[in-house]
């Protein structure tokens, strides 16, 4: 899912944005600079809604760390 900035901006905070399980369910996402911030959060809260999630990160310790928490 692909959001403009103005988009974003509507949005009041990142407690607004929700995730429809069934769009997701299952699926396959690859997230870049998943180990930390808005990554994260996205891999986060994808892996709760039943996505397959894989994160690419700069540093494989942080990566495996982000995963660890995720499981």
């Amino acid at each position: 899912m692909m959001l403009s900035t103005k988009a974003l901006a509507a949005r009041p905070s990142r407690r607004a944005l929700s995730v429809r399980a069934s769009s997701v369910q299952g699926k396959n996402v690859f997230i870049t600079g998943g180990n930390t911030g808005i990554g994260y959060e996205t891999a986060l809260t994808l892996a709760r809604e039943g996505a397959k999630v894989t994160i690419a990160a700069r540093d494989a310790n942080k990566a495996a760390n982000a995963l660890a928490q995720i499981r």
